[in-house]
């Protein structure tokens, strides 16, 4: 599909979307002069890009992105889990475009996407929402030997995919916490890295 951008985005501070970690949006720091940068990106800008090597940038050194929708958010400060790629973050503040790298019972089913990079902590960065995108699994999952196509689940417990046995009953946090399905076996290893096709993630506009 061609890139379509839903919310205009004024700039980022880099060209590659898992390049970026601003200290304020857009890097809109205060240089030593007092003057600062006119280019302030808009909060919450989403843009769906297509997987042609003209639609999405990344820093394949960091790792490759694929078609879909990104968007760009504010990371909390205060959190036990780190902002890394793969990693999921949740909506705190739908106002303020606000995530949390924390996973809780009552977070789960307000999963915002997935990291492309490391993030310091309470800076601003692009996540992916929708698309073929990468997903830490935890270690390890809740089946021995995942497959293509088996339903993909954020583990309250470690706030990483899972993939749970097809005989289990799905309980409503089950439900609630679905994110997509596996786009080939899913990699079992610590935090590992590996492709899902993401469906129905809660969106803030």
């Amino acid at each position: 599909m061609p890139n379509r951008v839903e919310q205009a985005i004024v700039r980022t501070s880099l060209p590659a979307l898992n390049d970026i970690n601003d200290a304020y949006p857009a890097n809109n720091t205060p240089s030593m002069s007092g003057a600062t940068n006119t280019y302030a990106a808009q909060l919450g800008a989403r843009v769906w890009l297509d997987g042609n090597p003209g639609g999405v940038r990344y820093d394949s050194t960091i790792g490759t992105l694929y078609g879909g929708k990104y968007q760009y958010v504010k990371t909390t400060a205060a959190t036990s889990n780190a902002y890394a790629k793969g990693q999921p973050v949740f909506w705190t503040d739908f106002e303020n475009y606000v995530t949390t790298s924390d996973c809780t019972a009552a977070l789960v089913g307000k999963i915002a996407g997935f990291c492309l990079n490391t993030v310091t902590r309470g800076n601003y960065c692009w996540i992916q929402t929708a698309g073929k995108a990468t997903v830490a699994f935890k270690n390890p999952t809740s089946v021995a030997t995942p497959s293509d196509g088996d339903l993909v689940v954020i583990d309250v417990t470690t706030g990483l995919a899972d993939v749970l046995t097809q005989s289990a009953s799905p309980t409503y946090l089950i439900l609630k916490s679905a994110i997509g399905v596996a786009i080939g076996a899913p990699i079992v290893g610590p935090n590992a890295p590996s492709l899902v096709l993401l469906r129905s993630l809660p969106e803030v506009v």
